[in-house]
């Protein structure tokens, strides 16, 4: 049972690992101040959400059917090949990859920032923000200057006797004083926080069609004549409407628009979601009502044709195409330079 367990836990956390790092090494390849590769990018992510479905799209139908016909044996077997071809593809471009300059961890950027204002929370504002503590940034960096919001942060950036160990030409402490191109940073990673609070309650829609709704189906009648549905493989419908959305949006609406705003394209996600949901508890509602009239029958399989669940399936799977590239295009090009990372983090 212990090897039964730490398998799936095992599997999470290297899924989530590349996830995460594939969508920041993905944007450091283009050059945002190229106007041309920054127009670029929003078609990257679409790309690479339809080439994340399109893998989900055969573990519902190609995988589900191997487990059932033959066992999951070769299923896993099959799916561990993919992943060992995967390694030697990616190292065959280590060289051609635009690599960027590690300046330290922006976690513990963010901490210090926090615990530097922490300590000075009694010390007084100057009368001038110019009087804050503004030096230079590192070489490659982009100075960014001050801005009234967060004030409290601020505070970190305030120049006192304690904050130059030996004397007052030496570096300062980082954990006493932040230069303000630092709490700026953190600023503006705060400002990411009412956005990304949204895809909490997403998510768990997410969850509720692989899970809940997957269940559902096995309770109801899921046949096509003689040939019965798996019903693992409904999933389908929820990554197909992604991948029809991606490229509907990708070749037909997004040439025609001359502007286009992420939080649009995130709130047109919500609006979708919504309207799944809904579609969810009718269906819902019809099911429980036959389950009732069904009470004390030995039928295992319900007398409800199992494709009432394909308008939730479709809607959420639209929802999930605004709702994911359009998340994460936003939390990369938000994000400060410095913190490009965790702001693809705060997504998955």
């Amino acid at each position: 049972m212990g090897i039964f367990y730490t398998a799936p836990c095992s599997l999470a956390i290297g899924a989530e690992g590349i996830k995460s790092s594939v969508s920041g090494l993905g944007p450091d390849q283009f050059d945002q101040k190229d106007e041309k590769e920054k127009a670029q990018m929003t078609h990257f992510f679409n790309m690479f959400y339809f080439i994340t479905s399109y893998g989900t799209l055969l573990a519902v139908t190609v995988f589900v059917y191997v487990q059932d016909k033959v066992g999951r044996g070769l299923a896993y077997g099959i799916s561990s090949g993919f992943m060992f071809v995967a390694i030697p593809v990616f190292l065959f471009g280590t060289k051609r990859y635009r690599y960027k300059e590690c300046k330290g961890s922006p976690v513990v950027q963010v901490l210090q920032v926090f615990v530097a204002a922490i300590r000075k929370r009694k010390a007084e504002f100057p009368y001038d923000t110019r009087l804050l503590y503004d030096h230079s940034p590192e070489p490659g960096e982009a100075r960014i200057y001050h801005k009234d919001k967060l004030r409290c942060l601020d505070k970190a950036a305030i120049l006192t006797k304690e904050d130059f160990e030996n004397n007052r030409f030496s570096n300062p402490n980082p954990w006493r004083l932040c230069n303000v191109t630092k709490v700026e940073e953190v600023k503006m990673l705060s400002g990411l926080m009412p956005v990304w609070s949204t895809t909490i309650l997403h998510l768990t829609i997410h969850s509720q069609l692989s899970g809940f709704t997957i269940q559902q189906a096995t309770t109801m009648d899921a046949s096509i004549g003689n040939f019965q549905i798996p019903s693992a493989s409904f999933y389908t419908f929820f990554t197909g409407s992604i991948m029809v959305t991606l490229a509907i949006y990708d070749h037909l609406i997004l040439p025609l628009l001359k502007k286009h705003k992420m939080s649009e394209k995130t709130g047109l996600g919500l609006f979708f979601a919504i309207l799944g949901m809904a579609a969810a508890a009718q269906v819902e509602r019809r099911r429980l009502s036959v389950v009732r009239a069904q009470r004390g029958s030995n039928t295992l399989t319900l007398p409800v044709s199992a494709f009432m669940l394909l308008p939730q399936f479709i809607l959420v799977g639209i929802a999930e195409a605004f709702m994911y590239s359009g998340q994460l295009d936003f939390f990369t090009r938000e994000s400060p330079n410095g913190m490009k990372a965790i702001g693809t983090d705060l997504f998955f």
